[in-house]
């Protein structure tokens, strides 16, 4: 902040006379590269202009016009705010005589959670239910960012499938400076599948549910089977050995057509 004891002169204003080193100007002009001069700040009067008689300095900021201080700023985290808003707090960046004072701007950074996905003004979870209470039902407990607790009940005769999303109306963020406005919470559901069943399992699902016969093969039908593998490794894979055929060398494909006119012309 600018001394308050000085008014920011950096002392007694009788003691204050013009740099003589650079005439109050502040600054040095210095020759530079390819002509252009290149300005420099006194180093006898700091870029001030002026020089303070030792006994007339300023005993509060000891002729830097300019005092240290600290300053507390509150800052109100309106509902709804996302991150990239701003607060700003006009006027409060550091002072300097004869310079109109900055703003301090806070900028606000969402911190990810561990459930949900923020999208506007909706949140986004997935829960993950098993196949049982895929077919039969299920309800689970969801704690929400106030800490209040909701109890999720499936509906009643629905079946549920991988990637269904069933929303929550009025349980998403509230919209900033709109208090009528509430998004929702969506879930999606993510199915989990049992690695195999045992004989009695498969005769359960069988008295259930229709299982289809099969397809009848007709002639020359040739059986093959199912490997389980990772599509990421194989796709790696494949995009190797295709990289590997376009590095072929160009000139392959002409130097067979000259041989094959070469014989031509023998024969």
């Amino acid at each position: 902040r600018i001394c308050s004891q000085c008014g920011g002169v950096g002392g007694d204003p009788k003691g204050i006379t013009q740099c003589q080193a650079c005439d109050g100007k502040g600054m040095h002009i210095l020759p530079g590269q390819l002509g252009w001069p290149q300005w420099r700040p006194c180093s006898q009067c700091q870029g001030a202009g002026k020089r303070i008689h030792p006994g007339s300095i300023c005993n509060c900021c000891k002729g830097k016009r300019v005092v240290k201080c600290s300053k507390r700023l509150e800052v109100h985290v309106e509902k709804g705010m996302r991150g990239g808003d701003q607060k700003v707090f006009p006027s409060e960046a550091n002072e300097s005589p004869n310079v109109v004072a900055g703003d301090v701007i806070v900028i606000f950074e969402e911190q990810e959670h561990k459930y949900f996905k923020r999208e506007g003004v909706h949140l986004r979870m997935r829960k993950r239910i098993t196949l049982i209470e895929a077919l039969l039902g299920f309800q689970f407990v969801v704690r929400h960012l106030d800490d209040r607790i909701l109890l999720v009940k499936s509906e009643p005769g629905v079946v549920y499938r991988p990637g269904d999303v069933k929303a929550i109306m009025e349980e998403g963020m509230p919209a900033h400076r709109d208090p009528f406005t509430t998004g929702n919470l969506y879930i999606e559901l993510e199915v989990e599948f049992p690695q195999k069943l045992t004989e009695e399992q498969a005769r359960m699902f069988a008295r259930i549910f229709s299982v289809p016969r099969g397809v009848p093969a007709a002639s020359g039908t040739q059986e093959v089977k199912l490997v389980s593998v990772d599509i990421e490794q194989e796709r790696r894979k494949f995009q190797h050995i295709e990289n590997s055929r376009h590095r072929k060398p160009a000139y392959s494909e002409d130097r067979t057509e000259e041989n094959d006119q070469n014989q031509c012309r023998t024969q």
